[in-house]
């Protein structure tokens, strides 16, 4: 006998419990970039101008000893942030969904798999931000700017003094990106420092302390290593480490940009997210869980980020 009840309708109650617990792990996700830049409460649309503070300079009053200057119109300049918008599906067999109540956990499978999409996606968004040019200029502040050449530490940065062709990442490149920032007059004791480094990074130091184990350096790079491998890391040389694969690597020179910056280079949205569950008649009445999330990271100060390219083939 057929059955043309409501037996294939998701029960309300089971929309409200998932719902609640993806808003729950939403809210404790740890995304590797979540704490990296300073979040802009009032960035809800899906744009967003500020202005661009690495013009901002101070004037002199006219008339003073040392002579006059002009003024400047400091509106001029913006950055521009915008929100990118991703999709998280996860469909079900209409069969796979008989213990619906089993899903509305945090634990659940379909929980982390869309958890796990999730933070990866926001974490791509950030490191877009951190390498690709940034919009601002005059209004309507969309001109490309790219990353200047005086935040860019060149691929065969060495120890001074030395020469050398390309190579991967040394202490020696990290010292050069802290240079900057202080020339920059970016104190590095004021603020949160970061450095994002593969796993190929990170083997190119421990071969490069290995191989200068009388270097200063070797020993600090060193221990930090120890620490990472004891799941207790700390700071290498003064940087936060973050551990991404996803850095950007160009496949003809095979050379990855890794990026150190400062916190306060960035800022980032809020996330805004709708979740539904619905069935799907044309896929046999499977189930789908699907998320729409719009979140945004912006680029603000150029300064406050130096973009290190390593060899990973020297």
């Amino acid at each position: 006998m057929s059955d043309y009840s409501n037996s294939l309708d998701i029960p309300g109650h089971f929309k409200r419990k998932f719902s609640a617990v993806w808003d729950h792990v939403l809210q404790q996700t740890n995304t590797l970039f979540a704490s990296a830049g300073i979040l802009e409460s009032e960035w809800t649309a899906s744009e967003y101008v500020w202005q661009d503070l690495d013009i901002v300079r101070a004037r002199r009053t006219t008339g003073q000893r040392g002579g006059n200057t002009n003024p400047q119109e400091l509106s001029g300049g913006a950055r521009r942030g915008m929100k990118a918008d991703f999709n998280i599906p996860v469909i079900r067999h209409k069969w796979d969904m008989e213990k619906l109540d089993k899903q509305a956990v945090p634990d659940s499978d379909i929980v982390k798999a869309m958890s796990s999409a999730h933070n990866r996606e926001r974490d791509l968004i950030f490191v877009e931000a951190a390498v690709a040019p940034a919009l601002g200029g005059a209004d309507p502040y969309v001109t490309p700017i790219a990353i200047p050449n005086s935040s860019i530490v060149p691929v065969n940065f060495s120890k001074p003094g030395t020469a050398a062709a390309n190579v991967g990442m040394t202490p020696w490149k990290l010292l050069e990106a802290t240079r900057r920032f202080r020339a920059a007059r970016i104190d590095m004791n004021q603020t949160e420092f970061y450095v994002s480094l593969s796993s190929d990074e990170i083997m190119q130091m421990a071969t490069w302390a290995d191989a200068n184990t009388n270097d200063q350096w070797a020993k600090v790079v060193a221990a930090w290593i120890a620490d990472d491998q004891k799941g207790t890391p700390s700071k290498l040389m003064g940087y936060n480490v973050i551990h991404y694969e996803d850095l950007p690597l160009d496949a003809a020179t095979d050379i990855r940009t890794c990026v150190a910056f400062a916190k306060e280079g960035f800022r980032v949205s809020p996330v805004s997210h709708t979740l539904t569950i619905d069935r799907l008649p044309q896929q046999l009445n499977s189930v789908q869980f699907l998320d729409q999330t719009q979140w945004g990271a912006c680029r603000l100060r150029d300064a406050m980020v130096q973009h290190i390219p390593c060899d990973r083939s020297p």
